[in-house]
């Protein structure tokens, strides 16, 4: 099973298997809040990469979330999401934020790893969720932004972990 996780900066931060992500997005859908800048970040941060521009909104946006994931009837949410069948999460817990509080702590340590690898090297090394596996890695790393921004429908990372073909990646292959 590929491990997929967030990608920022000069940092790395695993955050478990397909599954375990795609529930961790489930209970963000079920928890929905209209907020269309919030709606949009989360989108982004799912399908795409994080801009510049927006790390202090995505920051806000996750911490609003971590809000509604401690607040959360626990078994209002679970009942309606498909819990992973091979999980490192631990379900027995009461408490949604307990269960996910890596997804949440790892946010903010790329946000800051962005951050200073900007300051340091004047460039921006953008947030997104990705394969970290190796050599799947060296891959994304390899994938222009422009790339992430032509995603329509499914997530790369996603498609990529359940072995779909990636025509992003054949096009890196290809001489030029």
């Amino acid at each position: 099973m590929k491990t997929i996780g967030y990608c920022g900066g000069g940092l790395l931060f695993r955050l478990g298997n397909e599954e375990e992500v795609e529930s961790f997005f489930d209970c963000i859908r079920i928890l929905h809040t209209s907020n269309d800048n919030f709606d949009q970040i989360v989108d982004r941060l799912y399908r795409k990469y994080i801009k510049f521009e927006d790390l202090d909104l995505a920051r806000d946006a996750m911490r609003s979330i971590a809000l509604l994931f401690k607040e959360a009837k626990f078994e209002d949410v679970v009942s309606k999401i498909s819990v992973p069948s091979i999980t490192k999460l631990n379900f027995d817990r009461n408490n949604l934020f307990d269960i996910y509080s890596k997804f949440f702590s790892g946010f903010e340590d790329v946000i800051e790893s962005s951050k200073y690898f900007y300051e340091d090297y004047g460039k921006y090394q953008p947030i997104s969720i990705i394969v970290v596996d190796i050599p799947a890695y060296d891959k994304y790393k390899r994938l222009p932004v422009s790339v992430f921004e032509k995603v329509q429908r499914s997530p790369i990372w996603l498609r990529e972990a359940k072995g779909e073909e990636l025509p992003e990646f054949d096009e890196l292959s290809r001489p030029q």
